[in-house]
């Protein structure tokens, strides 16, 4: 038992910096129209969103551990699926430069979210807490989306 716990510890804390490295890259390596684009009001300074990702994919991948312990991985599927739409989103966005894909990717990672904590709340509340938070960046990373895909 303690070694599946630190396997799958180990495999959600690895999947979810990953993930969080394959964005920050797709950032890194961005179209250059991506600067141009008029900001939201509403946009945070920049400073803000390295922190916040680190934070949310923290919280992310103790959500995952707990889920793979909790339902013998069963349930880790629907946290690979997030992470994968979760970096596409930034290569939509960053690398082809594309707040309106960007913004219909987020309604459908939204979606996503919120059966993973329908899921989780049913296998472990604590794991479901864990993704409130980064339900709620989602819903402000749409408002922003939103206004930049109306500003471009």
């Amino acid at each position: 038992m303690k070694k599946k716990v630190i396997l799958y510890s180990i495999f959600a804390i690895v999947f979810s910096f990953a993930m969080e490295a394959l964005g920050g890259a797709f950032y890194l390596l961005r179209d250059p129209a991506v600067d141009s684009f008029a900001a939201s009001p509403l946009t945070p300074p920049p400073i803000v969103f390295p922190i916040a990702w680190t934070i949310l994919y923290g919280l992310l991948a103790a959500s995952f551990a707990l889920i793979l312990i909790r339902s013998d991985g069963k349930e880790g599927l629907l946290y690979l699926l997030n992470g994968v739409l979760s970096v596409l989103w930034t290569y939509i966005y960053f690398g082809k430069a594309n707040p309106g894909g960007a913004l219909i990717l987020l309604v459908v990672l939204i979606a996503l979210t919120l059966y993973m904590f329908y899921r989780a709340y049913q296998t472990d509340r604590l794991a479901a807490c864990l993704l409130l938070p980064y339900l709620l960046w989602l819903a402000f990373a749409t408002v922003l989306t939103y206004d930049l895909a109306l500003l471009n």
